[in-house]
């Protein structure tokens, strides 16, 4: 969300006396908005020095948070180091006024008493002996700049297929893109028109297999179809893609293998 958004829904949890629950993973994993023209490149970071490297991605450059704007102690802020140092770690923290926090910790004691002490015992000595504050901001500034030029390489590899075989928007942030294949005709629901059966998904997905593409189907994230609460299965026409996960090279050609299978089924047709 941009800064002016994030003002505006503060503004009506004031008028509404509502307490918001910022969990917001993602928050330092922001990034530049894509630029067709100048996409980023591997060699860019060897062209700024240490401080201009920290100027273009540093936490100055990050949109400010709810709870920076919070002057009534109405938002609990979650965050996370799954994102930024190690998912397998398992920790996070909450930021919130102390009548949240005493409720928090309570419940905390009578579920799962604390988070692993041996993770957090890795975290301490890592960030407190090992980096400091400025060297966490440089390795935050470097996980930026690396999904930054990988969210490029592949948007600039799909750019060309966009509104025609594909739809997206080029993501801010995180780790994933989001795509929506324009399947043919064939492959949508008689009754809808639009979408697609779940069938023709689930082909999508073996086919890219065979190729040695692996994606998320979008019914994963269906909650209602999750939970058993959906009548009618009629598919998500969506494909998540993961940018980071593997060696930039392999990210880069999987991309290519995608634009492929989509093409050779018939999509955009």
């Amino acid at each position: 969300m941009s800064l002016t958004r994030r003002k505006q829904i503060y503004e009506v949890a004031q008028e509404l006396n509502l307490i918001i629950f910022e969990d917001d993973p993602y928050y330092y994993l922001q990034l530049p908005p894509f630029n067709p023209s100048q996409p980023i490149s591997s060699e860019e970071k060897g062209n700024l020095n240490p401080q201009e490297f920290i100027d273009a991605f540093g936490y100055k450059t990050l949109i400010p948070s709810l709870l920076s704007l919070d002057v009534d102690g109405r938002v609990i802020r979650m965050d996370s180091w799954a994102k930024t140092i190690a998912p397998g770690l398992r920790v996070g923290w909450i930021t919130a006024q102390v009548s949240f926090i005493n409720k928090l910790q309570f419940i905390n004691e009578v579920s799962i008493q604390a988070p692993s002490g041996f993770s957090q015992a890795i975290l301490a000595q890592l960030l407190l002996k090992g980096w400091g504050d400025d060297k966490l901001e440089h390795h935050i500034a470097a996980l930026r700049f690396e999904f930054a030029y990988r969210r490029d390489a592949i948007t600039s590899i799909l750019m060309p297929f966009r509104g025609t075989l594909v739809d997206f928007t080029p993501p801010v942030g995180g780790m994933f893109l989001w795509l929506k294949p324009r399947l043919p005709k064939a492959m949508l629901t008689l009754e809808e028109g639009t979408l697609p059966s779940q069938s023709a998904m689930e082909d999508i997905f073996d086919l890219l297999l065979e190729k040695n593409v692996v994606v998320v189907p979008g019914d994963f994230f269906d909650t209602d179809n999750y939970n058993g609460k959906s009548k009618e299965n009629k598919g998500a026409p969506y494909l998540r893609i993961c940018y980071t996960f593997d060696d930039v090279n392999n990210v880069i050609e999987g991309t290519r293998r995608l634009v492929d299978a989509l093409s050779s089924i018939g999509c955009g047709n």
